[in-house]
């Protein structure tokens, strides 16, 4: 009688300390999530690079300062603003005392949309607020202090060019204070009229003319370093 139940309660031993292949659920991957922003504002101030603050003559080095703020919309889209400043360095005015420090002026008005943040967090990639990879839509408008020797030494402000332009960019931090940001695209604008004074047989300036507009399409290249908070 002792050994069937030995042998019952050897079974039963088995049983239980044997797991179950049909009760073990599967482990699920987590899906990364991007974090929220922490700040939806940033502040930037610094230089930037771009073909749209060319110039045609010798006039120097130039400075081109940048001020910027870019406000999130969730974690994808965001908005901003710029204005641009392409100064000359004082030593020029010396020379060329009717030209103005501020060589030009300009505004950018745009939207982004940040890619693929998930994907990128879950690579181990920069991710996040304001960094990563991005698409844009950029209207932007330009204009130059003119200083004309006349009675009264006037500066005008002259209109120069606007434009509509798509980028495809990436933003990325460098350390905790500074940003970098590279962008390339293609757009379209009025291009620049070609300016034209007129002075008379004294030398005294009369007025000014230009040439005709026209809708030209090119591309857009830019780089900025900029301190952000």
């Amino acid at each position: 009688m002792q050994l069937p139940l030995l042998y019952a309660a050897s079974f039963a031993v088995l049983v239980l300390t044997t797991p179950s292949h049909a009760q073990t659920a599967p482990t699920a991957t987590a899906t990364p999530v991007v974090p929220p922003a922490s700040r939806k504002t940033m502040l930037r101030l610094g230089l930037r690079v771009n073909r749209g603050f060319e110039t045609r003559d010798l006039d120097g080095l130039f400075a081109p300062v940048t001020l910027g703020l870019e406000r999130r919309l969730g974690n994808k889209f965001s908005v901003y603003g710029n204005v641009l400043f392409n100064l000359r360095p004082l030593a020029f005015q010396r020379y060329y005392p009717r030209r103005t420090f501020i060589h030009r002026v300009g505004a950018e008005l745009g939207g982004r949309y940040y890619y693929n943040q998930a994907k990128r967090l879950a690579r181990g990639r920069a991710a996040g607020p304001f960094v990563g990879n991005y698409l844009a839509l950029q209207a932007s408008t330009e204009y130059s202090p003119m200083r004309v020797q006349n009675a009264f030494d006037n500066t005008h402000i002259v209109y120069q060019f606007s434009g509509l332009t798509a980028l495809w960019g990436m933003q990325r931090r460098l350390g905790s204070l500074l940003v970098y940001d590279l962008s390339a695209g293609l757009g379209a604008f009025n291009s620049r009229r070609d300016i034209h004074y007129h002075y008379n047989s004294s030398g005294v300036y009369t007025g000014y003319s230009y040439s005709n507009r026209r809708l030209a399409v090119g591309p857009a290249v830019n780089l900025q370093l900029s301190f952000a908070r």
